[in-house]
């Protein structure tokens, strides 16, 4: 059993199974939450998951892609269970491909100035606002910060 605290917060359900209850109901809201781990754990996975989940109880979610062009993705992600492809269809799961974004900020560098971070980061925010998205999972801030000079 896992040990109680004087203080709660309210906290984002995940939907995922066995996550929550670790967490302790989930995640707080207002978090930024990395998932670490090698290559095939599962990281692309449990961030889609939480995103069905999320937009199975009409939460606007966001994925960007930024290892894998987004039709591989949604092709790989198919074969479990939790996915529905009505998600990505009707809009509640919007799936970007950073490449895409990166040219069309005309980023084609293979590495990025501080001035080129500030205008992806603004980007996204950008469409996250205009989207009204309330989940988001950016897939993988590693082989953002390795295109960082």
């Amino acid at each position: 059993m896992l040990p109680s605290t004087s203080y709660t917060r309210d906290r984002c359900v995940t939907g995922v199974h066995g996550l929550d209850e670790i967490l302790r109901g989930g995640i707080p809201y207002g978090s930024t939450v990395l998932v670490a781990g090698t290559c095939g754990s599962g990281k692309t996975t449990l961030g889609m998951e939480f995103l069905v989940r999320g937009s199975m109880t009409g939460e606007a979610c966001a994925h960007f892609t930024a290892t894998e062009p987004s039709v591989k993705l949604l092709e790989n992600i198919r074969q479990y269970p939790f996915f529905d492809m009505q998600l990505v269809d009707t809009g509640l799961i919007n799936v970007f491909d950073m490449d895409v974004l990166y040219s069309w900020l005309g980023l084609t560098k293979a590495t990025f100035e501080l001035e080129d971070v500030h205008a992806l980061i603004k980007a996204i925010t950008d469409i996250v606002n205009t989207i009204g998205v309330t989940r988001l999972v950016i897939d993988s801030v590693t082989t953002l910060c390795y295109k960082i000079k």
